[in-house]
C-alpha cells in the first residue's frame, strides 16, 4: 500500500503551491503595463547573469527573430543551429529566409563538437546558435572563439543553461547576444517570456524600439498560463500524482499511447505566418514574478545541483556524461543513457522513480524543412537520453528513493 504513494514524479516546477495558487489570483486583476516594474526586472536580470542590457517579449523565439532580423542577414545565409532545440527557432529562421545548417553536438555536453563547428562553416554561415542543453556547460570560450575567428554572429540560448558557469563567467555572457526562456518548467518560470541579454549598445536601442513596437499583451492568456501552471504544481505533488496521475499514465501506456516524453508531441510541421501572440508584450505583471523568484533562483538550484552531483557521485554503470566538469553544470536536467530507454524507465518505475525522454525536437530530422540531416550523437541524445527526477522542489524522501533505485540498478546489472 505505501508503494502506491511513494513514486518520484519525473519533473515538477520552481514555483511553490502557494506561490502558484497567488500567481494564478493575481493574474486576474493585476496591473500589465507598468513599464516601470519591467525595467526593474530587466535591469536586476542582466545585472544577474553580468550583462548590461536585457529586453523582454513574449517568447524566446521573440527574440531570436529579433536578434538576426537586425543583423540584416542576406536571404540564404546560413545559421548554425542545434539539432535539439524547440520548433520555434527553426520557424524564425526559415521565415526570416535564412538556411538552417545543423551541427552534431558531442555527447560529453550536449553542445556543439568543436571539430564539426569549425568544419561547418563556410562563406555563407553568418550566425550560430550555441544552446545549453539540460544545464550542460561546455567549453564556451573556444567555441565562440571559433566563430569570431570568422566573424561569426554568436547568440546563446541558455534557456536550459541558468546559473551554469564556465571558468568564473555565467553562461549566457560570451556571446554578441544571449536569450533566455522563462517559461513553464525553467528555473526562471514568469508564465512565459523570452530576454535577449546583450552588451551591445547599438543593439539594445534597436531591440528597444522593436519592443515599444508589441501588442498590447493579452490577460487571458496569462490567465491560461497561471491555471496551467497551477494544475501541473498539484499534478506533481505526493498525494495527486501518486493516487491520480501516475495510475493515468500507466492506462494511457497500456492502451498504446506514448508516456515516454516529458510533456507529449508537438506540431511538425512548418508555419506560414508567425502568430500574433509571438509579437505580443511582456507584462508587468510577469515582471513582477520574475523579480520575486529571481531572489529564489540560486538556492533552489544549488538544492538540486546538490543532488544531482551526489547522484553521480554513485557507484553505477549507467553511462552518466554529465560526470565531466560537473562543477560547471546546472542540471537543468539530469540524463541517463541507455541502449534501452523503455528497459530503464521501466526498471527505474519498479524501483518508484518516474522518468522520462526529452520533448524538444529533433530538428534536424524534420524533412519538411530545408537542411535535415542525420546527425548520430543528437538522434542518441534525443532517443537513448534518459531524465532522472532532479528539480530543486524534491523532499529528502524523494532524493532518497531516486539515490537506491540508482544503487539498485548497479546491482541488478552485476
Amino acid at each position: 500500500m505505501f508503494y502506491m504513494f511513494s513514486k518520484v514524479p519525473r519533473g515538477s516546477i520552481n514555483h511553490s503551491l502557494g506561490d502558484s495558487i497567488t500567481y494564478f489570483l493575481q493574474s486576474w486583476v493585476s496591473g500589465l503595463k507598468d513599464t516601470e516594474k519591467i525595467k526593474q526586472f530587466e535591469t536586476l536580470f542582466a545585472k544577474y547573469i553580468d550583462r548590461k542590457y536585457c529586453v523582454s517579449f513574449p517568447f524566446a523565439r521573440t527574440a531570436i527573430y529579433y536578434a538576426l532580423r537586425l543583423q540584416n542577414l542576406p536571404k540564404g545565409s546560413e545559421v548554425i543551429m542545434p539539432p535539439i532545440s524547440i520548433k520555434g527557432i527553426l520557424d524564425v529562421v526559415v521565415y526570416l529566409g535564412l538556411v538552417p545548417r545543423y551541427v552534431d553536438l558531442d555527447l560529453r555536453n550536449f553542445c556543439f563538437d568543436e571539430k564539426k563547428l569549425s568544419e561547418a562553416i563556410n562563406e555563407n554561415t553568418r550566425a550560430v546558435i550555441i544552446t545549453y542543453l539540460f544545464g550542460t556547460a561546455p567549453n564556451i570560450k573556444k567555441l565562440v572563439e571559433i566563430c569570431k575567428e570568422k566573424n561569426i554572429y554568436v547568440i546563446e540560448d541558455f534557456s536550459q543553461g541558468l546559473n551554469a558557469v564556465f571558468g568564473e563567467k555565467k553562461l549566457g555572457s560570451f556571446g554578441d547576444c544571449s536569450i533566455y526562456s522563462s517559461s513553464a518548467i525553467k528555473q526562471i518560470d514568469t508564465f512565459g517570456g523570452g530576454h535577449l541579454l546583450t552588451d551591445d549598445d547599438k543593439l539594445i536601442a534597436e531591440i528597444q524600439s522593436e519592443q515599444k513596437k508589441l501588442f498590447p499583451s493579452n490577460r487571458r492568456f496569462l490567465i491560461k498560463k497561471t491555471f496551467t501552471n497551477l494544475i501541473y504544481n498539484i499534478a506533481t505533488t505526493k498525494l495527486v500524482f501518486n493516487l491520480l496521475i501516475n495510475p493515468i499514465l500507466m492506462v494511457l501506456k497500456k492502451v498504446g499511447v506514448n508516456t515516454e516524453k516529458m510533456t507529449g508531441t508537438r506540431n511538425k510541421l512548418p508555419i506560414i505566418l508567425m502568430p500574433k501572440e509571438w509579437f505580443n508584450a511582456y507584462t508587468s505583471f510577469q515582471a513582477n514574478v520574475g523579480i520575486k523568484e529571481l531572489q529564489k533562483v540560486e538556492a533552489l538550484d544549488k538544492r538540486r545541483i546538490n543532488h544531482a552531483q551526489k547522484i553521480l557521485d554513485l557507484p553505477s554503470s549507467i553511462e552518466f556524461s554529465q560526470r565531466e566538469n560537473k562543477e560547471n553544470h546546472s542540471f537543468w536536467q539530469l540524463i541517463a543513457f541507455s541502449e534501452n530507454p523503455l528497459n530503464l524507465m521501466k526498471t527505474l518505475s519498479d524501483h518508484k522513480v518516474d522518468s522520462c525522454t526529452s520533448s524538444l525536437e529533433l530538428l534536424s530530422e524534420l524533412s519538411h524543412y530545408p537542411g535535415s540531416c542525420e546527425m548520430p550523437n543528437a538522434k542518441k541524445i534525443h532517443t537513448k537520453g534518459i531524465f532522472i527526477p532532479c528539480f530543486a522542489r524534491m523532499n529528502e524522501s524523494q532524493k532518497n528513493t531516486v539515490y537506491e533505485a540508482i544503487k539498485a540498478i548497479q546491482i541488478n546489472e552485476k
